[in-house]
């Protein structure tokens, strides 16, 4: 990656709100489990690249796990979280077996999540546009 892309990226991520933080972990997921399903097809196997893309969908997928705030919703925290989890699980068996099988079948349902996350960031800061805006957002990723 270029300079200029690192530190665009850099700033896009300090100055980032936690809801975009979200959006954007989403967006490592979905990147990075593309990637690995694409790296699968392929008539010859590059398995250490294989191995980094779902290693690093893995840890998109931990850090959502973890961004998850139970205090909001005891019970929707808990049923995303699985959701969440069974997806790293499904990363992992998908690079110990190398198979895009799986993966491939989760890939629309990350991409319904991320969709669903960016609405509803759409949707809270359009309800809460004012002048005065605090740095405790109020949204969360659990309810």
């Amino acid at each position: 990656m270029a300079k200029p892309e690192i530190a665009y990226l850099r700033t896009k991520i300090r100055t980032a709100t936690p809801e975009e933080l979200t959006i954007i972990t989403f967006d490592v997921l979905i990147n990075s489990t593309s990637r690995a399903i694409n790296s699968l097809k392929s008539p010859v196997l590059d398995v250490q690249s294989i191995h980094n893309e779902l290693r690093r969908a893995q840890r998109a997928a931990a850090l959502l796990m973890g961004s998850l705030r139970f205090e909001v919703d005891n019970t929707l925290g808990r049923d995303i979280f699985r959701i969440y989890e069974y997806w790293h699980h499904e990363l992992f068996m998908a690079n110990m077996k190398k198979s895009a099988d799986v993966i491939e079948q989760l890939l629309p349902h990350m991409k319904g999540y991320r969709q669903t996350w960016a609405e509803a960031n759409r949707r809270y800061r359009a309800e809460n546009a004012g002048p005065s805006q605090g740095t405790d957002s109020g949204f969360c990723a659990a309810g």
